[in-house]
């Protein structure tokens, strides 16, 4: 009796999204825009080739795991190849493009050697603990016979399972649980040597002055090309950049302004969301809304209404605005940036956190009469979203209505925070403490060095170092057991 069951389509898809993920193992991974923003502030952040490659072993390359390619001293297995396959194997030509990318990884370890990069004994002790995780949560995955508890018993099930898998696969040059984890540890160690490699190209440039309002004057020209006629791009620059992962947006398109609101979320989100059943609130929290709607009525000034309710967790379900900072900074903790600022807004992107939130927040801005873009509805969005409208005593308008597709589902209160000046952004190159500055330096000089990185990478790649293929046997496993690639680009 099969006493494991292995979805093997859906394992592969987690398996595979494993093998593709390229991990910092300083700082965990980031996305580029965070490793623009920490490799110019001076810290190490990974900037890899799309897939490391393998280091020289001193244990013979299994059977099912050749070397296939040598790079001056550097070794590359089957699954080296196979790592750049599973993103690139729609390619036509994928074998040539692969070839070219390991060449580069090659030449690249091929440096960190020469120039005595090595890893850390906690960096190594770090990679170790990322594979051992990885392989743990490939065997969570794999589902037993209920009936088994022994964990013993479990586990060796789970692993016969994920080793039969793996031995199913073409996509994989692993047969065993222990050499998976090797490859793994090979992947990340090669990752981090390169990482360490790029991050010492850079460590002498600094940025001038004088390259810092370089940067200005063509980021400028760069950002009003492509925010004026795309609000969602410039939104997504400027919530970066509050949040300190983004340059300062040099140009502001019309309309562009910040919400924050305080919000009471309901009890039954998903039954609204999936069967359109009206909100339900406990007693406690309708308490709370007929509470603040009550004082919106009788008259409060907004400085009270933000102490009272938007800055009160007992009356406000979002941390943004609730959380203490504690001595943080954007730095350790972005979302002091939204708490800030607010959430940006603007009406070509009025569904940006939910139709209705997005159609209060307009309303407020350019009026009752503001009506949802292309909208089949012949009503103003105040009318067809059933928003109510308060005004605080110092004349700041306040908007409630439901919400229940954003990030909280439940009833809003919100309000306008900053209106920002259409045009270009002027920094003042004499006040280099201020925010915008300080921003501007931390990008040109990013900006700087991976310039210099990329001469530095270009000249490494244009020297003779010799490198040699197992063509017959790469020939023969993409044509017969990988195939030809389609061409097209997985949707």
């Amino acid at each position: 009796m099969k006493r494991f069951v292995l979805n093997y389509a859906a394992a592969l898809a987690l398996l595979l999204a494993f093998a593709l993920i390229s991990v910092s193992c300083s700082n965990g991974a980031k996305n580029g825009t965070e490793q623009a923003a920490d490799t110019a502030a001076g810290t190490p952040v990974a900037e890899p080739t799309e897939v490391p490659a393998a280091e020289p072993t001193e244990a013979p390359a299994p059977e099912h795991n050749p070397v296939i390619c040598t790079v001056g001293t550097v070794e590359f297995r089957l699954s080296d190849f196979l790592r750049y396959y599973e993103h690139s194997g729609w390619m036509v030509d994928y074998e040539d493009y692969i070839k070219d990318r390991l060449v580069e990884d090659g030449i690249l370890l091929s440096k960190a050697n020469e120039l005595g990069i090595t890893l850390t004994d906690s960096e190594k002790k770090q990679i170790e603990t990322i594979a051992d995780s990885e392989i743990k949560s490939c065997l969570e995955y794999i589902e037993v016979d209920p009936a088994i508890t022994d964990p013993g018993e479990i586990r060796a099930l789970k692993t016969e399972a994920l080793e039969q898998f793996f031995t199913e696969s073409d996509k994989y040059a692993v047969c065993t649980v222990d050499e998976y984890r090797e490859d793994l540890i090979r992947y990340y160690s090669n990752s981090k040597l390169i990482e360490k490699l790029k991050n010492s190209i850079g460590d002498e440039i600094v940025a001038s002055p004088e390259d810092i309002e370089e940067y200005c004057r063509s980021q400028t020209a760069s950002d009003k090309e492509e925010y004026k006629s795309f609000p969602s791009i410039f939104a997504n620059a400027y919530s970066g950049y509050i949040q300190g992962r983004r340059a300062v947006p040099l140009y502001v398109p019309a309309d562009m302004f910040t919400v924050k609101f305080c919000v009471i979320e309901c009890e039954n989100a998903e039954d609204i969301i999936n069967n359109g059943s009206p909100a339900q609130y406990s007693a406690d929290r309708q308490g709370k809304i007929d509470e603040i709607t009550a004082r919106l009525e009788s008259g409060v000034n907004l400085g009270e209404f933000i102490t009272d309710y938007v800055e009160n967790a007992d009356y406000n379900d979002s941390a943004v605005f609730t959380m203490k900072a504690d001595g943080e900074t954007v730095e350790t903790n972005p979302l002091l940036g939204l708490r800030e600022h607010g959430y940006i807004m603007n009406g070509q992107i009025s569904h940006r956190y939910g139709d209705s939130f997005g159609a209060a927040a307009c309303v407020l801005h350019y009026g009752e009469n503001w009506r949802i873009p292309d909208s089949v509805s012949s009503e103003p969005a105040a009318a067809f979203y059933h928003i109510e409208f308060f005004t605080t005593t110092d004349g700041v308008r306040i908007a409630k209505v439901e919400e229940f597709f954003g990030q909280y589902s439940g009833t809003y209160f919100l309000y306008i925070s900053e209106v920002l000046p259409e045009g270009e952004v002027r920094i003042d190159m004499n006040d280099t403490g201020s925010e915008e500055y300080r921003s501007l330096a931390k990008y040109a000089l990013y900006q700087q060095r991976n310039d210099h990185i990329s001469e530095t990478v270009s000249a490494w790649f244009a020297e003779d170092i010799p490198y040699s293929f197992d063509d017959e046997f790469l020939d023969d496993y993409c044509e017969n057991t990988l195939g030809p690639g389609s061409g097209i680009y997985p949707a």
